[in-house]
């Protein structure tokens, strides 16, 4: 029977494997023992007659035997023995099986203990994580048959052979089985063991932030996931560890996250997170994932609406570590070190050095470079060669064509990995104390982390401090009091300037100095003449700009809360919690003297009088001379909550029934503000005032032309925004449930916002939802049996809310100055008065089925959603006359329905050997029901347009004709007449071809570990299939032309251009030789861009080593050091496997620049004192 149960696992997992993904915690179907409850002082005849009705199995026993016993025990249980071994711990009866019923008799008494004779003792009490003794808790020697259970307080003792150390193993439903090892020399006695709980099994409880609910009579859909989960993937970031744990969870490649699809056009699209309780603003900096304890994703209404208007996009609720209550001092010290590998320059596909120079040539042709002006640049040395041979008649063809080939044989790729990016290091050391006892605990825990980022000059270092403390007044009356704090130090100073540099252009000189490119915008003899009136220096090199760079943020934050909590009644809890967040970022720019920036404002803004076009005196300075640049942006936040909560839990004979009901008051208030000085002596912090005004409307400058101030310039930190957000909810829960048979479920809140004061007609809306639960394998048809251990059926149904913090029904003015007149104030409305302007809805049906099979080795979840979100914020036209021409109302819709599934199994479970393995997979399809606003058929290929019976960001393009005879891109219509570029205005709907969505409808992972001994290897795989992606364009990427430009590509006069698709560069044929937009758009549009961008990637290949038993020699309770690699290796199915989450789209949907993904490193040491 074994064998069979091991293969039927095999299989299953097999089939798993086959279909990719994978998850970190799977659902398991709560509800699936046969009995969970809890027994207090109940009589054990009562207690007997219980399990005999619910197991159908008779019980006999004589009542003068039992009459005595009470039964104090907390069951689990799948089968009767299960739960008579739970009920009878500790009790002076046992039981054995007598033909088809079961005899319960009184134990004899056992006799005094006798001499040791070459035994030893071991004995201690078995906790859970808060302290409480754990009944029932199965404990014996490694390989051994018998053993003991501890009693209803957990207590346990065990006698053992002395001599040969032995492992200890201890098991219990419901929780993480724990192996201590004991040297059996001599007793040990007051060994305390933590259990804690097991995610898998029904003992778990699904926090919402504001109560939490036993997994067994949850009636949404979540997921749980704990330390061991988010570990998969190694980040001091939370978001990017949630990548591929969680079905219907999204993190894309900017770290943006979305939970069954997007389901907002214009306001947040993404979910609240909540920690401990209280949404985070921007406290999210301060939370160490080391600190962390649980991780609930709730993803549909029965589980998020509890949280109203800020719920639709779901919930994040993060638990952190508080101390046990052992009655001893644990301490923790990890620490993690990673390398990731220097960014390769190829990676970003910018067009070969030697074709990029005969490209630039071939450009030459049709755009002669020429200058003007006394002041104007020179010409870089292509230009130069070009105008030898085109203007001068100095070189022939060939000769010109050999200097350009001469010329792009050097490539600056080397200069610029080598000077601008470096392997990026990371570092993060945690020591944490825990500590309890019977009234108080405490976890503590303090994090120091460093990052060198790939780029040079880009780094940080970080202090987290966190303090968790409960304390119990009384048996009734505790208090639990919570505090983070965060002090980061950023250095922003890194650059990626050289990658404007064409291909061959030198940012270092042979002998190592810095290579000058200033005379390229002013030449060098007009340079001579401005030093020689003691201009400033007019030298510029990306790399000494980087490195005068002097660009630094700090910022801190501390979060508080203190909680108590009361219950003056059985059953009765009242709990009031209020929470304190402060934070303030202060970033500075400092610009020196001597820096490039400072330099170049001081020489353009310095008046001149021109003799022979030349400088020959000068006639003012309209910015200081003296002194540098300083730019100052401070942000300030602050938030303040109140909650006041009343729960009631109480059985009625086999229903309990559990209501609870609270008030919340949220307050957050920020401000921004930033200032410009100029002339900043660093020294004596001094500035000097500038005419801001006379800059505004234009000055004289150096080359005696009309200068006028940029807002960039005059204006990049000038300005002041507030911010000011308050809500008040009331909110109630209520749940029946029905022997663990039946459970029903209710919630409800209700919100106010200033956000919307004047728009009384949604002001009171309520966000609600109802669900469901049967636990089917409670029931007594249901077999006892090896394949389908438990299954339990949910549904539930609801309503959300989402607000825009953007809009508001009000009008709006934003205060600014106008500079053209000193010191004006001016206030410009930037939005009008809307009353019925109100927040959008999500309403969500889901039904789920969760089940374990094959005897508890593999857990299933398995969910259906359908999510519909209306009166969705979206612009609309508007009469002109009234000042606007559109504005935002609730005019739009959209669903999104989907399937997940989440797998989880244990293939091998031995003494030596342990085979897991996870499947995580979802599928979401989006589509825009309505949207009152009129899209053009040529807007609609940007695909950051919104189509009406569409997917969200749909892709859409036009069918590409190739090239005409003169090298000029085509496009097809859809009765497949060809037409040129110039024709594109006048594409119809029906000429378009649809591609579909930018996101991926399919996507999840798939995770394995295998534990040999103390080794323990793990691999970790994401896929995201059935979505597109844009190529990069052949023209720019990030200014500079491709690959895809290459000669191979490319249209070229003289050439075989017969399987060319690339245009040839664009011709003005005596006008303008700037292409027009539709010139490369055609291309850009079309479908020959478009490629499949499904992906499956190897997050993460991991080794672990369990170090306890080593440790335990020494005196050390347990360790760990593991080492894995991460972007080891990735498949792309587009035909120039290319990496979709490298590619940056622009406004209109063009790729214009590609980032590098690089392999990385990691090294971890973790150690329990």
């Amino acid at each position: 029977m074994k064998k069979k149960k091991m293969f039927l696992t095999a299989v299953c997992m097999a089939m798993m494997l086959a279909g990719g993904g994978t998850a970190a915690v799977a659902q398991p179907a709560a509800g699936s023992a046969k009995m969970e409850r809890v027994i207090k002082n109940k009589p054990l005849a009562d207690v007997l007659k219980e399990l005999e009705k619910r197991f159908g199995k008779r019980i006999v026993f004589a009542y003068e035997d039992i009459s005595a016993c009470r039964v104090n025990a907390t069951v689990r249980a799948k089968s009767l023995t299960e739960a008579l071994n739970q009920v009878l711990a500790g009790l002076p009866v046992g039981w054995q099986r007598t033909g088809s019923f079961i005899t319960i008799k009184k134990q004899p008494a056992q006799a005094a203990p006798a001499a040791r004779g070459g035994k030893v003792t071991l004995s201690g009490r078995v906790t859970d994580r808060n302290g409480e003794g754990i009944p029932a808790v199965t404990v014996r020697n490694e390989g051994a048959t018998t053993g003991t259970v501890t009693d209803h307080d957990g207590y346990f003792s065990i006698s053992l052979p002395e001599g040969t150390g032995q492992n200890i193993d201890f098991s219990f439903l419901g929780m993480k089985s724990v192996r201590y090892f004991f040297n059996c020399r001599k007793d040990t006695r007051d060994v305390t063991i933590r259990m804690d709980d097991d995610v898998n099994m029904l003992g778990e409880v699904v926090a919402t932030g504001v109560q939490t609910i036993e997994r067994g009579r949850a009636t949404g859909s979540y997921t749980i996931l704990t330390g061991k989960d988010m570990n998969k993937i190694y980040s001091n970031n939370i978001i990017q560890k949630l990548e591929g744990t969680t079905p219907g969870l999204l993190v894309d490649a900017d770290n943006n996250i979305t939970i069954r699809g997007i389901g907002s056009l214009n306001a947040n699209t993404s979910p609240l997170i909540v920690v401990d309780g209280y949404p985070v603003e921007s406290s999210m900096l301060n939370i160490n994932p080391v600190d962390i304890d649980q991780v609930t994703v709730l993803k549909d209404a029965a589980s998020a609406s509890i949280w109203g208007i800020r719920a639709a996009n779901g919930v994040i609720v993060i638990t952190t570590k508080r101390g046990g209550r052992d009655k001893r001092i644990n301490v923790n010290y990890s620490t993690t070190l990673t390398w990731q590998k220097k960014q390769d320059i190829d990676d970003l596909h910018i067009l070969a050095s030697d074709q990029y120079a005969r490209l630039k040539f071939e450009d030459f042709h049709n755009d002669n470079p020429y200058t003007s002006g006394k002041a104007s640049g020179e010409l870089n040395d292509l230009e130069k060669i070009f105008s030898r041979y085109y203007d001068d008649g100095e070189l022939t063809y060939d000769q010109a064509l050999a200097e350009i080939n001469r010329v792009g044989a050097f490539s600056n790729r080397s200069q610029i990995r080598d000077n601008f990016y470096r392997t990026h290091f990371t570092q993060q050391h945690t020591l944490s104390l825990s500590a309890g006892g019977e009234k108080s605990s405490t976890y503590l825990s303090l994090n120091f982390d460093e990052n060198k980022a790939s780029l040079v000059g880009n780094d940080y270092r970080k202090i987290n401090l966190m303090l968790n403390t409960d304390y119990n007044f009384t048996k009734n009356f505790r208090a639990k009091l919570n505090i983070r704090a965060t002090d980061k130090w950023d250095h922003r100073n890194g650059s990626t300037a050289p990658l404007e540099y064409e291909p061959w252009e030198r940012i270092l000189n042979d002998d190592g100095t810095y290579c000058d490119r200033s005379h390229l915008s002013v030449n060098r003899t007009y340079q001579e003449a401005c030093l020689a009136l003691g201009f400033k220096d007019f030298r510029n090199n990306a790399l000494e700009n980087q490195r005068m760079n002097d660009k630094k943020t700090q910022s801190y934050n501390l979060t508080t809360a203190l909680t108590l909590e009361w219950e003056p009644l059985k059953g009765l809890k009242l709990q009031s919690t209020g929470t304190y967040e402060t934070g303030k970022t202060e970033a500075t720019d400092y610009y020196s003297p001597d820096h490039r920036y400072t330099r170049n404002l001081v020489n353009t803004y310095t008046e001149v009088a021109l003799t022979g076009g030349y400088p020959s005196e000068i006639v003012a300075h309209h910015l200081p001379v003296e002194g540098g640049i300083k730019d100052i942006r401070n942000t300030n936040l602050q938030s303040y909550s109140f909650r006041n909560q009343i729960s009631y839990d109480t059985d009625i004979k086999d229903f309990n029934l559990r209501l609870m009901a609270g008030n919340d008051i949220y307050s957050l208030e920020g401000d921004t503000h930033g200032l410009r000085y100029w002339g900043y002596n660093d020294k004596f912090q001094t500035a000097t005032d500038v005419d801001l005004a006379a800059l505004y409307n234009g000055v004289k400058g150096f080359d005696g032309k009309t200068k006028k101030l940029s807002r960039y310039d005059y204006d990049s930190n000038k300005d002041l925004t507030a911010q000011l957000e308050r809500y008040v909810s009331w909110f109630g829960t209520a749940s029946l449930s029905y022997r663990d048979l039946y459970n029903l479920f209710y919630s409800m809140r209700l919100d106010q916002t200033n956000m919307l004061v004047n728009a009384s007609k949604f002001r009171n809306n309520p966000s609600w939802s109802v669900g469901g639960k049967w636990n089917i394998s409670n029931e007594k048809f249901f077999p006892e049996n090896s394949i389908v251990g438990s299954l339990a059926l949910r549904a539930s149904y609801g309503l959300a809310g989402n607000i825009d913090k953007s809009t508001t029904p009000d009008m709006v003015g934003e205060f600014g100055k106008e500079y053209s007149v000193s010191s004006l104030n001016i206030l410009e409305v930037k939005n009008p008065a809307n009353p019925s302007l109100g927040w959008e809805k999500t309403y969500t049906f889901n039904i789920g089925l969760d089940a374990t099979l094959l005897d508890g080795r593999m857990n299933m979840t398995l969910d259906f959603y359908n999510r519909r979100s209306k009166d969705l914020l979206s612009s609309i036209k508007n009469d002109a006359t009234t000042g606007w021409t559109s504005f935002y109302t609730n005019s739009a819709s959209m669903y999104n329905r989907g399937v997940e599934l989440m797998l989880q199994g244990k293939i091998v479970k031995s003494k030596d050997w342990e085979w897991d393995a996870a499947l995580n997979f979802s599928y979401n399809h989006s589509k825009v029901t309505d949207r009152k606003y009129d899209i053009t058929p040529r807007s609609a290929i940007h695909s950051s347009t919104i189509l009406v019976g569409r997917p969200y960001r749909q892709l859409t393009s036009l069918r590409y004709g190739g090239l005409d005879d003169n090298g000029e891109p085509t496009f097809l219509k859809a009765d497949g007449s060809r037409h040129g570029w110039n024709e594109i205005d006048n594409i119809e709907y029906a000429d378009l071809k649809e591609e579909g969505s930018l996101l991926p409808p399919v996507f999840g992972s798939l995770s394995t570990s295998l534990r040999w001994r103390e080794f323990t290897l793990s691999a970790f795989l994401t896929y995201q299939l059935g979505h597109k992606m844009r190529l990069p364009s052949p023209q720019y990427s990030g200014g500079l032309y491709t690959e895809w430009a290459c000669e191979a590509n490319r249209w070229i006069e003289g050439t075989d251009n017969s399987d060319k698709w690339v245009p040839r560069l664009y011709n003005g044929y005596g006008g303008d030789s700037w292409a027009p937009a539709n010139y490369w758009n055609c291309l850009n549009y079309s479908d020959r861009m478009i490629e499949s961008a499904n992906t499956v990637r190897l997050k993460s290949l991991r080794l672990d080593y369990d170090m306890s038993k080593w440790l335990n020699t020494l005196g050390i309770r347990g360790g760990s050091i593991g080492v894995s690699g991460e972007n080891l290796w990735a498949w792309y199915a587009n035909r120039d496997g290319i990496d979709p989450d490298t590619v940056y789209e622009d406004f209109f949907g063009i790729v214009t620049q590609m980032r590098g993904n690089q392999a990385r490193l990691i090294v971890n040491l973790n150690i329990n004192f």
